[in-house]
């Protein structure tokens, strides 16, 4: 399991050279909202989420 972005990167591109897709969702709004709130968070730890989401 990565711990860090470079690391999934690496395993994304290893999963698919085997035919295996590493992420997979149905490219609704809710869900690519959900993916950006989540890696906004996860990246820019939690003030670069409340800037970045938050409008008030």
């Amino acid at each position: 399991m990565p711990t860090t972005w470079d690391e999934f990167f690496v395993t994304a591109a290893a999963l698919q050279k085997i035919g295996v897709q590493p992420v997979a969702y149905g490219g609704q709004p809710w869900q690519d909202s959900t993916v950006f709130e989540t890696v906004a968070l996860g990246v820019g730890g939690a003030d670069f989420y409340k800037k970045s989401v938050c409008t008030t």
